[in-house]
């Protein structure tokens, strides 16, 4: 029984790091990085989680240093509101589009 579990949970922790270098590797310019669920909308818990991911990493990188790319990456995408251009609690593939060639331009 010991030996099952061992095995249970050596494979739990293959798919949980398997599960975060995936989401590392991602873009946050990826729209498919924020639409989680690939309804073709980002809701606003699917933004949260985005956001938490990039927090997570800036955290993990340089001892929890996050380098001056890395914040002005968070800061740009932690407010919702700017990116949901009508207000309708979605975040559709146009919208996103046009929220990254916004900051693009600047």
């Amino acid at each position: 029984m010991q030996r099952h579990w061992l095995t249970l949970m050596a494979g739990s922790v293959l798919v949980m790091s398997m599960t975060a270098a995936h989401a590392q590797e991602s873009d946050e310019g990826d729209f498919a990085f924020w639409d989680t669920d690939a309804s073709g909308d980002i809701s606003r818990e699917e933004w949260d989680g985005g956001i938490a991911n990039i927090r997570t990493g800036m955290q993990a990188e340089d001892d929890g240093n996050a380098n001056e790319d890395d914040r002005a990456i968070y800061n740009m995408y932690r407010d919702y509101n700017e990116v949901d251009l009508n207000d309708d609690e979605r975040i559709d593939s146009d919208e996103f589009e046009r929220f990254q060639d916004g900051l693009e331009n600047q």
